[in-house]
């Protein structure tokens, strides 16, 4: 009955489980309950208005946070790629994949379809205006703010400059048939081997474009100027991913001043 399913979500919710758990416990719950219908043995769903709602004080700055590497675990990925690189051939090629990753910002997509004609090398730029789909179609960007120019520093420069050499045509990183490469292969048998090499937090390869944006955060960029280098269609989508990181020094500097202000007002009061 509805009062059943009442009671039983009443002691889902006084569990010690994880809201991920409570939930799994309802959605089987109401699966043995569509059965019974399938069934013929129940006319009507009594859990139909019932609900695992977020925990806001718990999960909700979790579920907005994003989390990323730290410098020197940053700074650890790119030596274990050097020393892959050094070890095997295979990672010549993905050493230069890794550090476009953490230097450009790149989406994944745009990564796997990025043209040689693209990288103006000797301007230190690269022109985004296409993109690999999932299933490896070449096609224009995720929308029309993917449109970009992004400037490169001279040691990825260096970098890229060896690995295309003197082509001119085709992917950046192609496979040996040309085709964009696969997006698991990317996560799996470079992102996620690199970090393994480096002993650093495992993350998924959005994370170097999250640290990107963080290191341009650090060097003072501003909102329109973030929006822009990362591809955002809005800035408000921008400030909602990365605002907790911004952190404005004359802003720190009135708060603190504004606190003891306050603590001042109240020792007068006290007094």
């Amino acid at each position: 009955t509805a009062g059943e399913m009442r009671g039983f979500l009443r002691q889902i919710l006084a569990s010690r489980l994880s809201r991920r758990y409570m939930r799994l416990n309802l959605f089987l719950a109401r699966q043995v309950l569509k059965h019974a219908r399938y069934l013929d043995l129940m006319t009507s769903d009594p859990s139909i208005d019932l609900a695992v709602k977020a925990d806001k004080r718990r999960e909700g700055p979790k579920a907005n946070t994003v989390v990323i590497h730290t410098k020197e675990e940053v700074s650890a990925i790119l030596e274990a790629a050097r020393r892959l690189s050094a070890r095997m051939k295979t990672w010549k090629r993905f050493h230069a994949i890794v550090h476009t990753m953490i230097h450009t910002g790149l989406r994944m997509s745009e990564l796997r379809g990025l043209p040689v004609d693209a990288l103006d090398l000797p301007g230190g730029t690269l022109r985004v205006y296409q993109r690999a789909d999932a299933y490896g179609q070449i096609g224009p960007p995720k929308s029309a703010y993917g449109y970009r120019v992004i400037h490169l520093p001279a040691g990825l420069v260096s970098i890229l400059s060896e690995w295309t050499g003197d082509r001119k045509t085709g992917l950046v990183f192609p496979t040996d048939s040309g085709r964009p490469i696969n997006h698991e292969n990317i996560a799996n048998r470079v992102w996620r081997k690199v970090q393994v090499e480096a002993d650093v937090t495992i993350l998924n390869p959005h994370a170097a474009r999250h640290f990107f944006a963080s290191m341009l955060i650090d060097s003072g960029a501003k909102l329109k100027a973030l929006q822009e280098t990362m591809g955002h269609h809005d800035p408000m989508f921008t400030m909602k991913v990365y605002g907790h990181m911004f952190r404005d020094p004359e802003d720190v500097a009135l708060r603190k001043e504004m606190a003891e202000r306050m603590a001042n007002i109240l020792d007068l009061d006290e007094d």
